[in-house]
């Protein structure tokens, strides 16, 4: 396989995402010895890298994400929370790559909802930690939902709150997606329902902040909007809201 320098055109162009990627990796000094990187199917890139990044230029993430309590400022200063943060590429659903650049986007759609303040705070909190442990997913066929990264989130975050609602959400925040991707994607109406109907139980009066953090979750990058549509119109008792304004979707 061809080394860095004969890289085509076509490969050299997504090489910023690359670097971009491996930098982020949490090493003070290391050798990369001819890295094979998939890029699309059967197509590989072979990289050395010698990368000697400090620590502050690895880890922006508390500058870029404000606390507003205490519990907030605790997370971002973790070890294991913002090796999370700095992970992630572009791709179809996320094109601004890393997590904490997809929360900054979900914490501005908080920031549209007119909410109370107690509110805003679980949703900010959920808003944090949902995503923030892909980078320690199993995804092994077949699925082992243990290792979700939701439940991963959920089981870290039972160190900071106590709050039923909140880690519920957490560790539930991707099921209405995967319900209407049975119905829709997958063609099995019978098993999407009966998710659904799972979540709906799980949930129980955490259903509205299930819905909400949802829309602002799902009204960021350029996700599809079906499924929280699809939502929007079958479960009862939740109060729809119109598209937030001026989010990334619209």
């Amino acid at each position: 396989m061809p080394h860095c320098f004969g890289l085509t055109a076509g490969r050299l162009a997504v090489l910023p995402y690359i670097v971009d990627d491996l930098l982020a990796w949490r090493t003070d000094f290391v050798l990369y010895p001819f890295i094979e990187y998939p890029i699309y199917p059967y197509v590989y890139v072979q990289l050395i890298f010698l990368t000697n990044m400090t620590q502050d230029y690895r880890n922006p993430t508390p500058q870029l994400i404000s606390p507003e309590h205490e519990t907030e400022a605790a997370l971002l200063q973790d070890q294991a929370f913002q090796e999370g943060l700095l992970w992630g590429v572009p791709r179809f659903g996320h094109p601004e790559g890393k997590i904490y650049k997809h929360i900054l986007e979900v914490l501005d759609n908080i920031d549209r909802l007119k909410v109370s303040a107690p509110l805003r705070r679980k949703l900010r909190l959920i808003a944090l930690v949902h995503d923030t442990f892909k980078y320690r997913e199993v995804r092994a066929t077949p699925r082992d939902w243990s290792k979700h990264h939701g439940m991963l989130a959920r089981q870290y975050m039972e160190r900071f709150t106590s709050n039923q609602a909140i880690l519920d959400v957490i560790e539930l925040h991707d099921e209405a997606f995967y319900a209407w991707r049975c119905i829709f994607m997958y063609q099995l109406p019978g098993e999407g329902q009966v998710r659904l109907e799972r979540l709906l139980a799980r949930l129980g009066d955490n259903l509205q902040l299930f819905y909400l953090f949802f829309k602002c979750d799902t009204e960021t990058g350029d996700k599809v909007q079906a499924p929280l549509r699809w939502f929007e119109q079958v479960v009862p008792g939740i109060e729809v809201l119109p598209p937030l304004p001026q989010s990334s979707t619209r």
